[in-house]
Order: structure tokens, then sequence, then C-alpha cells
């Protein structure tokens, strides 16, 4: 009899719960954005956008099937918006397209580091191999920013003269 109740008691409660209210789909599709729109939220092109959700998609597939994991276009799009915005997470994360979470946001912004870091940098990033390329693209920095090279002291720190 007392089993009888518990159970009984223990469908009421879970008729009773409410479901948590979880958004799982944007609100709108960021590629449904104006261009001007789209490249003042993540600075890049729908085309450039689209081009690395296609190359970071086979590092960042979810590694579970539950129907609120984030797909890898949002990842994306939230650490673009992140890097584009330079603000804080949480506002990133409330924006229009999709609400995540703070903890989310912090764990798109570092899978798709990590991503880009291992996979497609040395793709896309290339670094001068001999010392006068170096110097070369050192002078041409310090020229378009206007800035004045010190000559290096020996020792190898940034002297000036008197």
């Amino acid at each position: 009899m007392a089993l009888v109740l518990v159970v009984a008691l223990a469908q009421e409660e879970d008729a009773r719960r409410v479901p948590r209210n979880r958004l799982t789909t944007p609100r709108c599709n960021a590629f449904d954005l104006s261009d001007e729109d789209f490249v003042s939220n993540f600075c890049l092109t729908k085309e450039l956008a689209s081009q690395l959700i296609q190359e970071i998609n086979p590092f960042l597939e979810p590694k579970t099937t539950r129907k609120t994991a984030l797909s890898t276009e949002i990842k994306v799009l939230r650490a673009l918006n992140f890097f584009a915005s330079g603000c804080y997470q949480k506002k990133v994360g409330n924006d229009c397209l999709i609400q995540v979470s703070q903890s989310s946001v912090s764990n798109c912004i570092r899978q798709v580091s990590e991503a880009m870091t291992n996979n497609l940098l040395r793709n896309y990033v290339q670094f001068p191999d001999d010392q006068s390329t170096q110097n070369a693209i050192k002078n041409e920095f310090f020229e378009y920013c206007g800035l004045r090279r010190h000559r290096l002291h020996p020792c190898g720190y940034s002297c000036t003269s008197r």
C-alpha cells in the first residue's frame, strides 16, 4: 500500500513540474541579417564565416547526441561575436541570435580558439624563416605605424642615446 502511495505521489509531482524553457534554436538565423549587420556583428563576411564554419566543423562536432548541444555554427558565431565586440561573454550570450549562458559562451570561445590554433593556423599564417625577411617586416611595421626604431644594445635591450 505504501509503495502505491509513493508511486502516485511521484507521478503527481512529475505532472506538476514545469520543464525548463531551453532555447536550442536561434531566434533568427544570423545569415538572414543584412551584409552590413552581419559584418558589424562578426567582423567577417557571410562567405568567410560560412567557410570558417565548414573548415572547423570536423573539430567542433558535438560529442553528445543531446538535443541541447550547440551546433558548430552557433559555437563559431558566438566566438566570432565575442572576438568582434571585445565585450563580456554575458552580453554576447544574450544577443538576439541565440541566448546561451556565460559558461557556454566561454566554452565556445575556448573550443573555437583551440580548433583554429591547432588545425587552421598553419594553413593561413606564415612566419618568415630568415632574419632578413623578419627585419624587413619589422621595418615596414614601424614605418606604417609611424614609430621610431631604437637601436638595440648588444645585450638585446632597446636603448636610447643621451
